[in-house]
């Protein structure tokens, strides 16, 4: 589980998914009642780091894997945009944090990739049985 690539891989989308969600201008440390909406990219990054750490310990499902990685990866796009269409475009560029929701996309694409090289090769090996 742990010496597999697409760990890491999860585990910084986790991490970085926990900056992006505590440390914007959104954060849930502000978090305000009256302005729920504000504050529901942050909401929703940190339930999709929660999917990414459970994602890491279906290492024996590995199809159930790179689908919920896929699954997770658009759910990433859907942050992305949702927040653009709440701030805006001029919002987004201004703050560091901001760019870190394409590299956890990135980072899941590149998880599922892993994923599904693993499949690949328990695949050839079970030919060879």
């Amino acid at each position: 589980m742990l010496q597999r690539i697409q760990t890491v891989y999860l585990f910084l989308n986790t991490t970085i998914l926990i900056v992006f969600s505590f440390f914007t201008d959104f954060s849930i440390l502000n978090f305000t009642s009256a302005y729920l909406l504000n504050h529901l990219p942050a909401i929703f990054s940190i339930v999709v780091s929660i999917f990414s750490i459970g994602l890491i310990f279906l290492f024996k499902n590995r199809k159930l894997q790179s689908k919920l990685s896929f699954f997770l990866a658009i759910d990433v796009l859907f942050v992305l945009g949702f927040f653009i269409y709440l701030f805006g475009v001029e919002k987004f560029y201004l703050e560091w944090t901001f760019y870190l929701l394409p590299v956890s996309f990135g980072l899941l694409l590149l998880a599922r990739n892993s994923i599904k090289k693993d499949e690949k090769l328990v695949k050839s090996a079970d030919r060879l049985r």
